[in-house]
C-alpha cells in the first residue's frame, strides 16, 4: 500500500515539474514569433513548424500527465479501502479457521466423514487380507 502512495506522490511531483516548464515553452513560442517577424521564405515555415511541434509536444505531455494523475486520484481511495477491508478479512479468517479445524463435523458432513473413514478402513482391511 505504501508503494502506491509513494508512486502517487512522485507522480504529483512530476506533474508539477511539467507545469513548471510551461514558462519555458511560452518563452520558446514568444522567441519563435519574434523570429518569424524577421524571417522570410523557407525559414518562416521551418520556424513555425518548430513552434507548433513544441506546443503540441508539451500539450500532449501535459494532457497525458494530468489524465494519469486524475486516474490515480480516483483509484487511490479505492485502493486504500480495498487494502483495509482485505486486511480485516484476512485477520478474521486467521482467527476463525483454527476454531473451525478443531470442531467435529455435524449433519450431512459428519455422515460423509464417517462413511469415508469406514470405506478407507475397509480398503485397508482388504489389502491386509491379501498380504
Amino acid at each position: 500500500m505504501l508503494f502506491l502512495l509513494h508512486y502517487f506522490i512522485l507522480f504529483q511531483a512530476l506533474n508539477g515539474e511539467i507545469a513548471d516548464h510551461k514558462g519555458e515553452l511560452d518563452d520558446v513560442v514568444l522567441s519563435g514569433i519574434e523570429l518569424l517577424k524577421h524571417s522570410s521564405g523557407d525559414d518562416t515555415g521551418m520556424v513555425q513548424d518548430r513552434i507548433d511541434f513544441f506546443k503540441n509536444r508539451y500539450q500532449n505531455l501535459a494532457d497525458r500527465s494530468a489524465d494519469r494523475l486524475n486516474k490515480m486520484e480516483e483509484a487511490l481511495p479505492l485502493a486504500i479501502k480495498f487494502h483495509d477491508t482485505h486486511e480485516k478479512l484476512v485477520n478474521w479468517l486467521q482467527m476463525v479457521e483454527p476454531e473451525l479445524r478443531g470442531k467435529e463435523p455435524i449433519g450431512p458432513e459428519a455422515e460423509a466423514h464417517v462413511l469415508v473413514s469406514t470405506i478407507s478402513r475397509h480398503e485397508i482391511d482388504q489389502i491386509s487380507m491379501k498380504i
